[in-house]
């Protein structure tokens, strides 16, 4: 499922990556080097996914900043590669999310002795259209 997402999200088919990678990341089973890359990829997808009415969606961006808190909480030493960190959309809500910015802006996501909380670690919502694939068709599928 991890490179049926990882696929889907390299073929700039967003909405059925999210789906995909939302599921993997998401299993308590799975293991947390395999979930930290499904939500590095899930943040990928929901901050390359437009907006159907303009461009992108300030939800679209939570929601990558978000799957990026998740994989930090599970593995702080969470880190993208080089090439990853520099690009224009992603990179942003990365330093966002490892700085702790959105953690104030979002509430605390630790409890006293910083363990994640469990809902900093529930599941998020998907935005409408994410999982019928409408989010990837406005980028030329």
């Amino acid at each position: 499922m991890l490179d049926d997402g990882i696929e889907s999200f390299d073929n700039g088919a967003y909405g059925n990556a999210i789906r995909k990678l939302a599921e993997v990341a998401n299993n308590p089973q799975a293991e947390d080097a395999t979930r930290v890359k499904a939500l590095k990829y899930l943040a990928f997808s929901y901050c390359v996914s437009p907006d159907s009415a303009k461009g992108k969606s300030m939800n679209h961006l939570a929601l990558c900043r978000q799957a990026f808190e998740r994989a930090l909480a599970i593995d702080p030493s969470f880190e993208l590669a080089a090439g990853e960190r520099g690009h224009p959309v992603w990179g942003r809500q990365f330093v966002a999310a490892k700085s702790g910015k959105a953690k104030k802006a979002l509430g605390p996501a630790t409890s006293g002795d910083g363990k994640a909380s469990q809902a900093a670690l529930a599941p998020k919502a998907v935005p409408a259209g994410a999982l019928d694939g409408t989010l990837g068709s406005a980028q030329g599928e």
